[in-house]
């Protein structure tokens, strides 16, 4: 007999512990909680879930492994509510990065791209961008004034081999830091962002503008201004080009276009275009990922 939708939750709850708990062995409770997923029960369902989240992260492995050795049917309902458990406390930890008054661009950058990639080796990517800055130091240090970002753009884009994915521009990894130091493309913003990473370890003062249908890095000094478009070879420009590009776009220019970009604002348009894409491919599951990471952005921020 199957307990109804209004048994009470103790009795739910002591029915479940009776039936996981054949065996001390962990795996059998796992197998066991495993079985109850298809339970016609809402009640039962939360429930396990409840169960399955307190194994969650701790049993990761067991878990994983009992997706491959179970049918496809309990494997996939069981793949699917391990990812909301990881998004879950992936969007818990962007909540507090979120909060910092001093937000963290890398490690922002390295968050979202934990959404594709969960077994991201983040200090692997941090000890390559080291080894980036490490490169060039010396040159840079021997350049003056804007010509020091020039010598890392060149770098970045001759050198390392950074250019714009034009024919796949919509591709979600475009947005993944960790893709786009692997393959080296990327668009204007996650180029943008590995750059302004380099360009911290080297001291330079740089930083994002957030421009309308496109992202730039900004080189400024008591003495100078450069914008630099990375998606096109590192190519120098200034602000007449920035406002002759934004007339031609039918963009109302303010000198908010040629402000400093927080880290917050980059991170969170980043992930507006991740929801943009998502929206482009139909993709309901990622789009609504996507919007609850900007949801948990502070309002006027959104």
């Amino acid at each position: 007999m199957r307990p109804s939708d209004d048994t009470a939750p103790d009795l739910i709850d002591t029915m479940i512990r009776d039936k996981v708990h054949t065996s001390l062995a962990s795996r059998n409770e796992l197998v066991a909680l495993l079985a109850l997923l298809d339970d016609p029960s809402p009640v039962v369902k939360e429930h396990v879930r409840a169960r399955l989240r307190q194994a969650w992260p701790s049993d990761y492995v067991a878990l994983e492994r009992l997706i491959s050795e179970t049918a496809p049917d309990r494997a996939l309902a069981l793949g699917e509510l391990l990812r909301g458990f990881y998004v879950e406390d992936l969007l818990a930890q962007w909540r507090t990065l979120l909060r910092e008054e001093d937000v963290d661009l890398e490690a922002g950058a390295f968050l979202i791209a934990r959404y594709a990639s969960p077994n991201l080796e983040e200090a692997c990517y941090r000890r390559r961008l080291d080894a980036f800055a490490d490169r060039i130091r010396r040159r840079v240090a021997n350049a003056s004034g804007s010509g020091r970002a020039m010598t890392l753009a060149s770098f970045f884009c001759e050198e390392l081999g950074f250019t714009g994915n034009q024919k796949h521009y919509y591709d979600y990894r475009n947005s993944y830091i960790d893709w786009v130091i692997d393959h080296r493309v990327g668009i204007p913003i996650s180029l943008s962002v590995v750059f302004l990473l380099i360009a911290e370890r080297l001291d330079l003062p740089m930083y994002g503008a957030n421009i309308p249908l496109h992202f730039l890095v900004t080189y400024a000094d008591a003495h100078s201004e450069l914008f630099i478009d990375l998606f096109h070879g590192g190519t120098p420009l200034n602000r007449t080009h920035v406002r002759r590009f934004l007339r031609e776009a039918r963009v109302q220019i303010t000198e908010e276009h040629f402000a400093e970009t927080s880290a917050r604002t980059i991170l969170l348009r980043m992930v507006r275009n991740l929801l943009f894409i998502a929206r482009r491919h139909d993709d309901a599951a990622r789009a609504a990922d996507f919007a609850r990471f900007l949801d948990a952005a502070p309002e006027p921020e959104r």
